[in-house]
């Protein structure tokens, strides 16, 4: 097998995680449609860093005791999406840390 092989390979392989990753967050999207809504609007409506910072506890806390921590990740990107939307991306910029560091 060439290195061309490999490399080629290694793309392909990168591309259909890619694809399987936003099929997934796809799906996340519309099964947790309401919980992002209302996430976000909590979230956005804090008017202190302090009050945001409860509001995305709040949020994530809500989402694991409904859903447990299976998806917990890929609604907390989608969440952070909701932000990026909502003009709020230091907001989204923390919760993708979060996410990071919560796990």
């Amino acid at each position: 097998m060439s290195y061309r092989d490999n490399t080629e390979g290694f793309l392909n392989m990168t591309r259909n995680t890619a694809g399987l990753k936003a099929q997934r967050l796809d799906q996340c999207r519309r099964r947790f449609m309401a919980e992002l809504a209302r996430g976000a609007s909590h979230i956005a409506s804090t008017l202190t860093p302090v009050g945001e910072r409860a509001a995305i506890s709040d949020v994530s806390d809500e989402f694991q005791r409904r859903y447990g921590t299976d998806d917990l990740n890929l609604f907390l990107e989608l969440l952070a999406q909701a932000l990026d939307a909502r003009l709020r991306p230091d907001t989204a910029t923390f919760i993708r840390r979060y996410n990071v560091g919560s796990h």
